[in-house]
């Protein structure tokens, strides 16, 4: 093989010498090459732009005729862009200027030719292109430092290297060639040396066209950037940060602020927000949070959430940002008070939520963001000055002067932050008497509310809520040998018993107990016994394993009236755990009719005795009867539901009675009452949800069958919509509804009400919204909404996929897998197959497999067809998505998208769609959009791109691939792109 390409090689010598000598025209040239070469032969093979420079470049001068032969060899794809290129860079006689300038003057020519027609070309290119950059920049720097016979030597190289930087295609493959070098670019080291030439001699560019310097930065600083057009226009409004606050706190009320910092940093990554507007848009969210709370008369938790865990969230951030970009202080601090700025632009808001709170909440906020050090006094002066700058209303400047009401949430959350102090400094020493005054503190009034919202806003209510539990087990025997009498024992018990019983109905059980599987009493009891929303305890190991002698017992002293807290005759924690057993006796000894153990008289009056001193069993009795109620129907249900009416009657009345029992007073039964109504009522709601929202608790249970739940959701989400925010009410309807359903069912729902906007500011909206609300379960809901765009796609029946509908469905499925992608790669636990991944059925039919399916053998007639997704290299050193519901999903998705692509001749909607939410994925995904598209199928780029190549860039395509290992792959898509963009 050598000895033949040397022969070819020294013919072609030969003939370029007698065309030479016989001086022939370039088409003389073009007719006798051919007996060489021959069709479909390329002279680079055989090295003939090496020849041809070699000769045309011998003298002192170019010779033009040879040139020529160049020229036409190119014309007629002889030889390719890239062996002339490349030659062109080896040529170091610098000391000939004419060559030099001609080597130039043909550069200028074809640079906006140059292109690739084979795998080969395409795997030399990036090589090419930074060879002739790196020969561009010694031309140069060889004229500064050398006499330049002619000033086009000097200015040539700047202009020629300017169109390569402007030009996107030989741009994208320098970045490319860049990348390949890693650490060891040479184009870098050699800008600096041009600088150091330019500063030593002074050389200006005023009357130059080209910004030389700035140049010169491009090329040593080459990024992805320089292809990008203007920044994605931020939206003027968002409504996605509200939401999203919103349904995080209702998942999670103890929600830790890193929790909440990493949902915020992925609404910035998608939404691509800078610093100052995303610390703007979290502060306004916080604030319109506040101002639902104030009107729905619940302003404790997100009062403290505003002013306690915002500060430390913004200083998160901060923090996050100064070690991503290795910001000063300075600059975090600059970039908060910027984000005050943007807010001061929604005065009417913040005049609003003042008036509603009496507070100056900008100045509030501001000095809880001084304390943690994240702004400076000054810092705060400033935006306090904009704020009363801004503000129209006399009387809102006046109420900014800085005297705070007595009645303001600062207040209170100073208030509550010193009883919290203090009662949990009482808990840390040994049981004493003087316990019981301190934890009557937290039963009484509006104290619980105020003090517990606080404890979970700050993070301290497991703490908390474990020190309880150290007091509740101290008490629950019946021992006097610890210096404490009975009474004050059993006090204590059952104090700590109501307020544990209500964090776990508030917070639950997850959030509040920190082991799981503590042998605690009050642990095993709420594990075992406690009626939770949504989780039934069976009615086997609530009856179990009760001594039938201590159950009569029981049922005698509350049938007598002599139950007494101060003297019981059982230790605390076994009447607890026998109350199912004696509810179970008593509700079936009560007969309406015939033969009947017990009268309805004899019932109120044990149900009386139970509730008369001991709250605790009042809740172990209705946690009991409230699951029971789950198997019971007609006259037995109703006995159960009246039981448990009479026990929260008397705790009503209880509370009336007590303020005239001087006993009472002393054992705080007023206040246990109060808050032990407020247990047995939540729980009789889970049992028996009420139908209005006239009720005490809140309005978040009292829905009905699915077809009901969607008519009942469309003018909730219409209000939700109109309003632009997500307000408490409409969060439980939600969260309900889909608890009650299932995540494929509110999806379709969703959308067909997304399909009925037309406005692009209301599908934004909407896209925002529904985003946020699909955080209820993010994975379950992207695998519902993967797993049904094929069927918008393919289904025959379907609603055709139009602008502006379109666009925004496929904003709103990049958005939700980027989310799912994001929490699967931070979640600590793997996400276990749900209920909603039974999605495939009838695919099939929609988008055949065997349209895109591949032998995964050459030969073999039995090999079975498979799905393959080579990947092309896309994400070999990033994380990649493991094998579950979401990759499966993603699979399905991608192969039909490659379906749709592969349609010859066939541009429609769906290509659009298909094409928007590959954009979508990487303008929103950044980091995570490598592993998402590493498994697109091979073929499914190209196939778009010669659909629709208008809609491709060079930087689009550089985004699709994991350059470390698929450089070849995106060099192949970069020189199709230009070929199909030279065509049209």
């Amino acid at each position: 093989m050598d000895s033949k390409v040397t022969s070819k090689t020294s013919s072609l010598k030969a003939l370029l010498l007698k065309a030479w000598s016989e001086r022939w025209t370039d088409l003389q040239w073009g007719i006798h090459i051919k007996a060489i070469l021959p069709r479909g032969v390329s002279g680079d093979v055989y090295n003939l732009a090496d020849i041809i420079f070699q000769q045309a470049l011998v003298g002192p001068a170019p010779n033009q005729l040879i040139l020529s032969y160049l020229k036409h060899s190119l014309s007629s794809q002889l030889i390719s862009y890239v062996a002339v290129v490349s030659r062109i860079s080896k040529f170091e006689s610098f000391h000939k200027p004419h060559c030099v300038l001609c080597l130039l003057n043909f550069l200028d020519n074809f640079e906006n030719a140059l292109t690739c027609r084979t795998k080969q070309e395409e795997n030399s290119l990036p090589g090419s292109v930074l060879s002739v950059v790196t020969w561009l920049l010694n031309c140069y720097q060889y004229y500064l430092l050398h006499p330049c016979p002619f000033p086009e030597l000097t200015r040539k190289p700047i202009l020629l290297l300017n169109k390569i930087v402007q030009n996107p295609f030989t741009c994208a493959v320098l970045y490319l060639a860049k990348h390949g070098q890693k650490n060891d670019y040479e184009i870098a080291k050699k800008c600096e040396e041009i600088k150091m030439i330019i500063t030593e001699k002074c050389i200006e560019f005023d009357d130059f066209s080209v910004n030389f310097p700035v140049l010169l930065k491009n090329l040593e600083d080459l990024d992805i950037g320089i292809l990008q057009k203007p920044n994605r226009k931020e939206n003027s409004l968002d409504y996605s940060v509200q939401a999203l606050l919103k349904v995080t706190v209702l998942l999670n009320p103890t929600v830790d602020s890193q929790a909440v910092v990493n949902n915020l940093l992925i609404i910035q990554q998608l939404k691509g927000f800078k610093n100052a507007r995303l610390y703007m848009e979290v502060i306004r969210a916080s604030l319109i949070n506040l101002n639902d709370a104030v009107q729905e008369n619940c302003s404790a938790y997100w009062g403290a959430f505003t002013f306690i865990k915002l500060p430390h969230i913004i200083q998160l951030l901060a923090c996050h940002y100064a070690s991503n970009s290795n910001c000063l202080p300075e600059q975090a601090s600059k970039e908060i008070v910027d984000g005050f700025v943007l807010l001061m632009e929604f005065c009417p808001l913040l005049n609003n939520i003042d008036t509603k709170t009496q507070n100056n909440n900008v100045e509030s906020l501001l000095n809880e963001m001084v304390k943690v050090s994240v702004i400076s006094e000054a810092d705060k002066t400033k935006i306090l000055d904009i704020r009363k700058s801004n503000s129209i209303d006399t009387r809102m400047i006046a109420m900014m002067v800085p005297q705070v009401a007595p009645s303001s949430l600062p207040s209170l959350m100073s208030t509550a932050n010193t009883a919290l102090t203090k009662i949990r400094k009482s808990l840390e020493s040994d049981l004493q008497e003087s316990l019981v005054g301190v934890l009557s503190i937290l039963v009484g009034g509006n104290s619980y509310e105020i003090i517990s919202t606080f404890a979970a806003v700050k993070g301290e209510l497991r703490p908390f809520v474990t020190e309880l539990i150290k007091f509740n087990e101290l008490c629950r025997q019946l021992n006097d040998n610890d210096g404490v009498s009975q009474h004050s024992k059993s006090l204590i018990f059952d104090l700590t018993f109501v307020i544990l019983c209500s964090f776990v109905q508030d917070y639950g059980s997850d959030a509040v107990l920190a082991n799981k599987d503590g042998d605690s009493f009050f642990e095993t009891w709420v594990r075992n016994c406690m009626k939770e929303y949504d989780f039934n305890k069976t009615m086997i190991s609530l009856r179990k394993g009760h001594d039938p002698a201590k159950i009569e017992t029981l049922i005698e002293y509350f049938k007598s009236g002599e139950f007494d807290i101060k003297n019981p005759k059982m230790c605390w924690d076994e009447m607890c755990f026998a109350m199912p057993a004696v509810m179970k006796k008593i509700h079936n000894g009560w007969r309406t009719s015939g033969n009947s153990l017990y009268s309805g008289l004899e019932v109120k009056k044990m149900l009386d005795s139970i509730s008369s001193q001991a709250c605790c069993l009042s809740i172990c009795s209705v946690s009991w009867l409230c699951s029971y109620m789950q198997i019971l129907q007609g006259e037995e249900l109703l006995k159960a539901r009246n039981m448990i009416q009479q026990l929260i009657t008397y705790m009503d009345q209880g509370f009336r009675n007590s303020a005239q029992n001087k006993s009472c007073q002393q054992d705080y039964y007023k206040e246990r009452c109060m808050l032990t109504g407020y247990i047995l009522r939540k729980m009789q709601n889970y049992a028996n949800p009420p139908m209005t929202s006239t009720d005490v608790v809140p309005p978040s249970r009292s829905i009905p069958l699915k077809d009901a739940v969607y008519k009942q959701l469309v003018p909730v989400w219409d209000v939700v919509l109109q309003k632009g925010c997500l307000t408490s009410e409409a969060a439980h309807l939600f969260k309900t509804v889909i608890s009650v359903s299932d995540s494929k069912l509110f999806m379709k729902f969703m959308l067909h009400e997304i399909m009925k906007l037309r406005s692009e500011d209301e599908l934004n909206k909407a896209v925002d919204l529904l985003f946020a609300l699909f955080y209820f379960s993010i994975h379950d809901f992207t695998v519902a909404l993967l797993y049904h765009i094929p069927y918008l796609l393919f289904k025959p029946d379907k609603v055709e996929l139009v602008e502006p509908q379109s666009t925004a469905i496929a904003k709103l499925t990049a958005f939700v897998i980027c989310a799912a992608v994001h929490a699967e790669f931070n979640s600590k636990k793997k996400v276990e197959n749900n209920k909603d991944v039974d999605f495939e059925q009838d695919l099939e039919e929609l988008c055949p497999a065997s349209k895109i399916m591949r032998m995964s053998g050459v030969q073999s007639g039995n090999t079975p067809l498979v799905y393959v997704s080579t990947g092309s290299g896309f994400a070999s050193n990033h994380q990649t998505l493991t094998s579950g519901p979401l990759l499966k999903s993603l699979t399905v998705l991608f192969r039909s998208f490659d379906t749709v692509a592969s349609r010859a001749g066939i541009v429609n909607a769906d290509t659009y769609f298909v094409f928007n939410v590959i954009k979508q994925i990487v303008q929103c995904g950044k980091k995570t959009a490598k592993p998402i598209l590493s498994h697109l199928p091979s073929d499914l780029i190209p196939n778009l791109m010669r659909a629709v190549p208008e809609l491709f860039t060079m930087e689009l395509i550089l985004q699709l691939y994991c350059l470390d290992s698929a450089a070849k792959t995106a060099v192949r898509d970069l020189c199709l792109l230009r070929n199909l963009t030279m065509k049209q």
